[in-house]
């Protein structure tokens, strides 16, 4: 299921990922940098991860863009595609919406 427009835009506003375009009137529209039908949200308990295992290259194989941040006692890692996760300690939960 895709992320909704409000979502898709508080993720990207969060990682600096969005369009804004000032109309000439002085209108301003954000619109995301990131597709919703494919990006994908991770969630794993802070506490619970080594460290280092926000790495990119101790999470994925392959070449996705990749953010991250703490959020409470969560941490959160957002992928622009499907990922090929080498999460062996299954510590992350997808989130989808």
């Amino acid at each position: 299921m895709a992320f909704t427009d409000e979502r898709i835009l508080e993720i990207c506003h969060r990682y600096g990922t969005i369009n804004k375009v000032v109309a000439d009137d002085g209108t301003k529209t954000y619109t995301p940098s990131l597709d919703k039908t494919k990006i994908k949200v991770y969630h794993a308990t802070t506490s619970e991860l080594p460290k280092g295992y926000l790495e990119k290259s101790s999470l994925i194989d392959n070449d996705v863009d990749y953010w991250g941040t703490v959020l409470g006692d969560k941490t959160e890692v957002v992928f622009s595609d499907e990922p090929s996760l080498i999460d062996a300690q299954n510590k992350f939960t997808e989130i989808t919406e």
